[in-house]
């Protein structure tokens, strides 16, 4: 092969070669690009919703496993819990006034049915959910705490076993109307209206944040209030029903504070 011709095909390889490289750069630089768009969409957009639905699965899960235990629970933080606890039986309302009544609490609230179903443990504590607090809690209060929220959904299953009750929107002859049912379901599928077991948590909740969170205790009162307020406008429950949910869970705590388990839990954590 002559010199020259060697040489052009030296120069050409090179300039083959430079182009190659800069190619594989170019395409190099794209990709990185790309993966770095789209890790800053997972993390912005993807990420919360993922987190969220984690959450709300193990929210499922958790009340799934409590529920499938109750038949087994021993009552260790209010022993005899189902024979110590007294509700009065479903007072005979007539039609015509829960009718006055659901209207009456139905107006001006907006109802979206599509809309996430709502949930006491999506109450706020500091910059936390209570069920993030309630999974990360030191086991000295969340050991107590998981048995006695485990107690608490015993002693309400054994109620409304005891007094079958439909939702006020069913008794009115609108069943169609009530809004979130599934959020008044258990494992089971039974619905919890009277006592009901969210009303029975929302004051369970509030009461013993307030105790551990003296400063808190107005906002987590509020927020418990509007959330039992809210299950009314759902046609869940009457205000009359919802107070004897409450005062349930009010007689509930007492006897709980006689027990020295649950002092970690019913006591102030603020310095």
């Amino acid at each position: 092969m002559e010199p020259e011709t060697e040489g052009r095909l030296v120069s050409d390889r090179k300039v083959i070669s430079h182009r190659t490289y800069k190619r594989v750069g170019l395409t190099f630089v794209g990709l990185c690009f790309l993966v770095g768009a789209l890790y800053t969409g997972y993390m912005y957009y993807a990420a919360p919703i993922l987190i969220q639905e984690q959450a709300e699965q193990f929210l499922v899960q958790l009340t799934n496993e409590m529920e499938k235990s109750l038949s087994i629970v021993e009552y260790s933080i209010v022993p005899r819990a189902t024979s110590t606890l007294v509700i009065p039986a479903p007072a005979d309302i007539q039609v015509e006034q829960l009718q006055s009544d659901y209207t009456t609490a139905r107006a001006g609230l907006e109802i979206n049915k599509d809309a996430k179903v709502p949930s006491i443990y999506d109450l706020p504590v500091g910059d936390i959910t209570y069920l993030e607090y309630l999974s990360n809690a030191p086991l000295e209060i969340q050991t107590p705490l998981y048995q006695m929220h485990h107690e608490l959904r015993g002693v309400t299953k054994h109620f409304n076993r005891q007094y079958s009750q439909q939702s006020v929107a069913a008794r009115i002859g609108k069943p169609e109307e009530v809004a979130y049912e599934s959020m008044a379901m258990d494992a089971e599928g039974k619905l919890s209206f009277y006592p009901s077991r969210n009303v029975v948590e929302a004051r369970f909740i509030s009461e013993m944040l307030a105790r551990q969170f003296p400063s808190m205790a107005v906002y987590v009162r509020e927020y418990a209030n509007s959330f039992i307020n809210d299950g009314i406008a759902y046609g869940h429950y009457t205000a009359a029903e919802a107070a004897v949910a409450i005062q349930l869970a009010d007689d509930y705590l007492a006897q709980a504070e006689q027990n020295q388990a649950t002092t970690p839990v019913l006591q102030s954590l603020e310095e």
